[in-house]
């Protein structure tokens, strides 16, 4: 399962002044690793069901029921991570082998760009700046 963290130009001189202010920012880093999760789950499901490798919900199971729909925030110290794309242990192995092929298997890009391409990086970054922009403004977490 891949990592999800929060990262865009200027963030740190935001969380720096946010921080001297005595602002709390463990909910606004929570609720953006949650839009992040959901848009990087939705992002693989669609791929899986245009997978020519046929690993859409319900048709073969393991693989495409792997996929880390609970949303669980680990923090380490000061840092959020969220995991994101098939768990490996609940039967997700066989996502990296169609992610980036084998000698006789060709890659589905669709896949890997579904968790690491720049669409998705892009959307996420975009959700994750408005999220903060939402509490800037009126200092809620929706």
């Amino acid at each position: 399962m891949a990592k999800m963290g929060i990262d865009f130009d200027g963030l740190d001189a935001i969380v720096t002044k946010l921080e001297r202010l005595g602002v709390g920012t463990g909910k606004v880093a929570e609720a953006a690793l949650k839009v992040s999760h959901e848009i990087v789950t939705g992002q693989v499901d669609k791929a899986q069901s245009a997978s020519a490798y046929n690993i859409a919900p319900g048709v073969t199971g393991a693989t495409a029921s792997a996929v880390s729909r609970v949303f669980s925030i680990e923090w380490e110290g000061t840092c959020a991570s969220v995991g994101v794309g098939w768990s490996i242990r609940a039967g997700g192995l066989p996502s990296v082998f169609l992610m980036y092929g084998t000698p006789t298997l060709a890659p589905d890009r669709s896949l890997y760009n579904a968790i690491y391409g720049g669409k998705t990086k892009q959307l996420v970054q975009q959700a994750q700046a408005d999220t903060l922009l939402d509490f800037l403004i009126d200092g809620s977490v929706r």
